[in-house]
């Protein structure tokens, strides 16, 4: 997902608290407090994040939104594990192939598998 479309979500989904649209007899008209709906705004409400209550009015499914936050930050820290793990492979690599030429790491990995 584009990061620009997430910080809109963010956005949206803070207003919305802000607000306290967080039922549906709490449920707002966007238009009224100058939210667009612009394509972050659909997003969440295809995910039914953000749910129309009726007469244009919308309000946040927080239980929803905490788990796509929650979501959303175990992807994170996965990530994060990931590029570590790399990196200190990368750093260990180095270590044992540092000063080798292509052809003496080429016969390195050869023996080795």
């Amino acid at each position: 997902m584009i990061p620009v479309i997430l910080i809109q979500q963010k956005k949206y989904i803070r207003k919305f608290e802000k607000l306290g649209a967080t039922s549906h007899s709490r449920a707002i008209v966007p238009e009224e407090y100058g939210i667009r709906k612009l394509l972050a705004f659909n997003k969440l409400l295809r995910q039914q994040i953000i749910i129309e209550a009726a007469d244009g009015k919308y309000y946040l499914d927080q239980f929803l939104a905490n788990e796509q936050r929650k979501k959303r930050q175990s992807i994170l820290i996965i990530l994060c594990v990931v590029i570590i793990s790399a990196l200190i492979l990368m750093t260990l690599l180095a270590d044992y192939f540092s000063g080798d030429t292509l052809l003496d790491i080429a016969r390195k990995v050869t023996n080795c598998i």
